[in-house]
């Protein structure tokens, strides 16, 4: 979550958004597009809408808030953090180096719970669901997947905040509407 916040400033510098509001817009859209692959199967087993209307804007509410005291805390410190891959890390080794640690940790079991989620997802959607036929074939695209990632990840943090977040913030806006227009096109027909 914590360094996910900075794909808004990252992106803006990147050459792939220019300006704050369409760099607000596509962490809006990247953030809709990571959960979709969890929130998803979610969504379609509960049975109650209101429920789910409420857990999405307390969920929004809460990214918000956390995003603001995230600005707050890097605005605040920004000759010093410029030059930083992860800044909250060093933010967090100004209060303790104890805290420091703690952030560290908390930041890298994010990191790998949002992976494994996005991966399941993603092997769910390409070979489909646990059967005897697509069982082999769900651990062929997670073998691959964990493999791409793991290459896509000597580029850099930084470079994958610049261009990878971005690319798939734009993808989320596409698919958004796409959704969009395939319930205006199913309530046109009906």
């Amino acid at each position: 979550f914590p360094a996910l916040n900075a794909t808004a400033v990252e992106a803006a510098k990147s050459g792939l958004v220019n300006g704050w509001l369409p760099a607000a817009i596509l962490y809006v859209s990247y953030n809709t597009v990571i959960s979709i692959s969890v929130l998803g199967p979610l969504g379609a087993k509960a049975k109650d809408r209101k429920m789910i209307r409420r857990g999405s804007v307390f969920g929004g509410l809460g990214l918000g808030l956390g995003s603001l005291f995230i600005y707050l805390a890097l605005s605040s410190n920004l000759s010093e953090i410029s030059h930083l891959e992860v800044p909250m890390i060093y933010i967090a080794g100004k209060i303790r180096p104890a805290v420091q640690i703690l952030y560290a940790v908390i930041l890298i079991a994010e990191i790998y719970t949002t992976a494994v989620g996005s991966l399941y997802g993603f092997a769910v959607r390409i070979g489909g669901r646990r059967k005897p036929k697509t069982e082999g074939k769900n651990k062929s695209i997670i073998i691959l997947t964990t493999v791409g990632a793991f290459i896509a990840g000597q580029f850099g943090f930084s470079n994958i905040i610049k261009y990878l977040y971005p690319l798939v913030g734009y993808g989320g806006l596409l698919m958004l509407a796409s959704l969009v227009f395939a319930k205006y096109k199913k309530e046109k027909a009906s």
